[in-house]
């Protein structure tokens, strides 16, 4: 099977492959092993047997308890599912107003300061994505509609992988082309509520993936050395580098 970046479903509009970066030492990321998307609740069966040929066999769910009650992924038996709240948990009425809450909140802060409020969840996804590679199996990861939380972490995969910064910024930005329709809609279908207490233009960037916003992430992560971090809330040097070797290989 050829390999591509994007893979367009009915129902997933934001699902791509992070395989073909150019990572240090010669390497590049490899093909068929990691993905990111939006989330796959309205998934079909005949699209859980896509992602099935493309080789995934775990699911990272990113997203708040509310938003997946608000809508659940109902996971094939032969997929293994994780729900991995990656900025933690409040309690909350479990309504579509927490959903909406919530997915908003995603949104609100920038990507350093949500890593700083969520390392030892950014530790535990990454051990949840390692553990399933070194079973052999590929592993997407999403969360609402694969831009905040999802870029993320696909920004700090990337970043252990030694991929260069103008690659991550790169696949960043993808989202808010392949995703705009998607998030509009999204947006549409919140309470007036939640709409009234943002501020002003927060609607307005809520699609977009703009590249300054991930440069910012990068230098952040530059300058406080992210693997540090990761490596003190429990993801040390060892598991890293092997997440690495698994997601790259050397250039023909």
């Amino acid at each position: 099977m050829t390999p591509v970046r994007r893979i367009c479903m009915p129902h997933l509009h934001n699902l791509r492959d992070l395989g073909g970066y150019q990572a240090a030492e010669g390497r590049v990321t490899v093909w068929g092993r990691l993905y990111r998307s939006d989330c796959p609740a309205r998934a079909t069966s005949s699209e859980w047997g896509a992602l099935r040929e493309l080789g995934v066999t775990t699911l990272v769910d990113l997203r708040s308890s509310a938003e997946c009650l608000s809508k659940p992924v109902d996971a094939p038996e032969y997929m293994a599912y994780h729900h991995c709240p990656l900025l933690g948990e409040q309690v909350d009425d479990g309504g579509a107003n927490a959903a909406s809450r919530a997915y908003m909140k995603s949104m609100s802060l920038d990507y350093a300061e949500m890593m700083e409020r969520s390392f030892g969840g950014a530790a535990h996804v990454l051990h949840v994505v390692l553990e399933a590679l070194r079973d052999g199996g590929g592993v997407d990861f999403f969360c609402t509609a694969g831009k905040d939380r999802t870029g993320m972490i696909a920004a700090s995969i990337l970043y252990l992988c030694r991929v260069s910064d103008d690659d991550i910024v790169a696949d960043y930005c993808l989202t808010e082309i392949y995703n705009a329709d998607v998030v509009a809609k999204q947006i549409a279908a919140m309470p007036e509520e939640v709409k009234r207490r943002l501020p002003p233009g927060r609607l307005e960037l809520a699609s977009a993936s703009r590249p300054q916003t991930m440069r910012d992430f990068l230098a952040w992560a530059h300058e406080r050395d992210l693997a540090s971090l990761l490596e003190a809330h429990g993801f040390n040097r060892a598991v890293q580098d092997e997440l690495r070797d698994l997601l790259t290989n050397m250039a023909s």
